[in-house]
Order: structure tokens, then C-alpha cells, then sequence
């Protein structure tokens, strides 16, 4: 049976053979882990209380809807 390589291993693997490999790692885990997050907050959809709707005006003056996480100024 093959092992499984998981994200972790990988980078631990392709990172340790370049220069900046390590930082470069850091910057995907956190990518990933704000993806992960991210998708779970979506998933929970109106339990989190995000329905999609306006929800204002944000500080560049655009519409705002209430997943859009700047938060409604007006």
C-alpha cells in the first residue's frame, strides 16, 4: 500500500532542496490553513449568520455583502 503524503511531508520534502524553501512552506501552510478555515465558515453559511445580502457600504465606498468580513460602515 502506498503512503500517504500529505501537505506537511511534501513541503518538508520540496522546500528542503532551495534556498528560501522554508519560508516558502510557511507561506503555504498558512495559505492552507486560512483555505481550510475559510471553507468551514462558508460551509456553516446562515448558522454563522452569512446570508449573502448587502450589508452596507465598506471604507472603499462599494457595496458590502455581510461574507465579505471588512465589515459595513454605513
Amino acid at each position: 500500500m502506498d503512503e500517504r503524503v500529505t501537505l506537511r511531508s511534501h513541503l518538508d520534502q520540496s522546500t528542503s532542496q532551495t534556498p528560501h524553501g522554508a519560508a516558502v512552506g510557511e507561506v503555504i501552510e498558512a495559505i492552507a490553513a486560512a483555505a481550510v478555515d475559510l471553507a468551514a465558515l462558508i460551509a456553516d453559511g446562515p448558522l454563522a449568520g452569512i446570508t449573502g445580502r448587502n450589508g452596507g457600504t465598506n471604507p472603499d465606498g462599494e457595496s458590502a455583502k455581510d461574507i465579505d468580513g471588512r465589515g459595513p460602515t454605513t
